[in-house]
């Protein structure tokens, strides 16, 4: 696994508007048929769109959190990669979190 270069690149738009269609999409699946609204924790959702994109960036492979997310909440099968994944964004939370223990 090696890093990439961070410069500006013309794919990044259309990576960003892919995984946040992909992430769209999730929310329209998860919504109730006899509801005319979903809650959804936003934060938790940036947080899986920022590491895809991220990891895409860095290391030219994407996390797929946004995916597990998704599955986990639909309680659809998680693959081992996509637990490992979610293990990261987690880690990566917790270091970036607040000293006082807020968000």
């Amino acid at each position: 696994m090696s890093l990439t270069s961070l410069t500006y690149s013309p794919k990044l738009s259309k990576i960003e508007n892919v995984l946040f269609e992909e992430m769209s999409n999730y929310w329209i699946d998860l919504k109730q048929k006899d509801e005319d609204v979903i809650i959804i924790d936003m934060a938790a959702w940036i947080r899986r769109l920022t590491c895809d994109i991220m990891s895409i960036l860095l290391i030219g492979k994407r996390a797929n959190t946004i995916n597990y997310y998704y599955r986990k909440l639909k309680n659809v099968v998680i693959t081992k990669e996509m637990i490992e994944s979610e293990e990261f964004i987690e880690n990566i939370n917790v270091f970036v979190k607040a000293p006082n223990g807020s968000n």
